[in-house]
């Protein structure tokens, strides 16, 4: 009798990346899940790739602008066609994606259904040995459809997150979206979040479309991963550069629009009250797994710190595996790829009764900040984490214990 795995949320780079690694396991069906329209996944839609699409434009004016063998005003982008050109790419890009796993689809023991899927009452018995006779994942249903599978792996990614700011909700917010389609902005702008996607979206905002931004940055620096004399040299970078006034050891308190329709922002500033004021309000603030329809309430299943193991494997149920931004882990697409290789290896060895894989994430970020003019990498430790972690080398004591060797490198 063959084993039945679902996958939710196919399209995705976590779940395509498990989706073919399962279709070669002997003696295994496999049901591809996924509602998304058009399809194609996050970062061909909404995350990566259009994003590096915008900001291919913004560099050509940056690079003109500050090379001193030419001459002549700098050009002006035509943000229309910035979004025109986006769009047709990363609607080949996400047409790819969808062919992939229609061909997948093809084989005799895959299956696609596009179609949304969510958890039902009849969850089995769990009893957390990691016998694979010892309990069931829970039911799916799907459209009319009621599917029982041995396996469940989840992959349906993450959404933008706002923060729980008073007055958020009486003022226009733009996210990472809405900047990936805007065609027109206004002339001031008071950004909140200056992480990775910060610091792509920022200098963006203000080469390519003109504007004005005063940042909040809640440290002494931006990119907390790097190490100091980066996030140093970062930060005087964009003040330097661009139309940017970072402000550090900044928190944002509430907000209020304006009478001319603008926003105001009330911050404490070193311990201070302040108030900016812009005409957009955009908020850069992270990501959350997307999961509110998934139903979790008819499962075992407790979206809590520590719910995924290092196999991929749900702590609450043997047989469900998740993967990806879902798992709030480590939102970046490579990882997220792995992730669902490592997924799709511990299912078939968690059905054969063999012991799963921990996946180990060696870091491996690149950021385009600056345009992609000075971008972020980092391979491994920065020097603060090889501190802090057992067994690495340690700048500060000179010993390794470790077997890589790491950086992280501004180029």
């Amino acid at each position: 009798m063959s084993t039945h795995v679902a996958v939710v949320g196919a399209y995705g780079s976590a779940g395509v990346a498990a989706a073919e690694r399962l279709a070669e396991v002997p003696d295994l069906e496999l049901t591809l899940l996924d509602d998304g329209e058009p399809g194609g996944g996050l970062c061909i839609l909404r995350g990566c790739m259009p994003s590096k699409e915008i900001l291919s434009a913004a560099e050509h004016r940056f690079a003109g602008r500050t090379d001193g063998r030419l001459r002549g005003p700098p050009h002006e982008v035509d943000l229309e066609a910035v979004v025109d050109r986006k769009d047709e790419h990363t609607s080949s890009f996400a047409a790819h994606r969808r062919a992939a796993v229609e061909a997948l689809a093809e084989r005799d023991y895959v299956t696609f259904v596009h179609d949304t899927a969510r958890f039902v009452d009849g969850e089995g018995a769990i009893d957390g040995s990691g016998d694979p006779d010892a309990g069931a994942a829970p039911r799916l249903a799907v459209g009319d459809r009621t599917l029982e599978p041995d396996y469940v792996v989840l992959a349906t990614g993450s959404t933008v997150q706002l923060p729980d700011l008073p007055g958020i909700d009486e003022v226009a917010v733009e996210t990472s979206a809405d900047v990936l389609d805007a065609t027109a902005f206004g002339d001031t702008g008071v950004v909140m979040g200056f992480g990775y996607v910060g610091l792509e979206l920022v200098p963006y905002l203000s080469e390519a479309a003109g504007m004005s931004l005063s940042v909040v940055e809640h440290d002494a620096r931006p990119l907390d991963e790097a190490d100091a004399p980066f996030g140093d040299a970062l930060l005087a970078y964009y003040e330097e550069q661009f139309d940017v006034d970072v402000l550090t050891h900044t928190h944002e308190q509430r907000l209020e629009p304006t009478d001319d329709g603008g926003v105001r922002l009330h911050v404490e500033r070193d311990g201070d009250p302040d108030v900016l004021e812009a005409d957009q309000l955009f908020a850069f603030t992270g990501r959350r797994p997307t999961l509110d329809a998934l139903n979790l309430e008819a499962t075992s299943l407790e979206p809590v710190g520590g719910w995924v193991d290092d196999t991929m494997q749900t702590v609450d149920n043997d047989r469900v595996f998740l993967v990806g931004d879902a798992n709030a882990r480590e939102p970046i697409l490579h990882v997220a790829k792995e992730e669902g290789h490592v997924a799709a290896e511990n299912v078939r060895r968690h059905r054969d009764g063999e012991a799963l894989e921990p996946y180990e994430n060696v870091h491996h970020h690149v950021v385009f900040s600056g345009l992609g003019v000075l971008p972020f990498v980092r391979v491994g430790h920065s020097a603060d984490s090889a501190d802090a972690a057992p067994g690495s080398w340690s700048p500060t004591t000179g010993r390794c214990s470790a077997t890589r060797a790491s950086t992280t490198t501004p180029t």
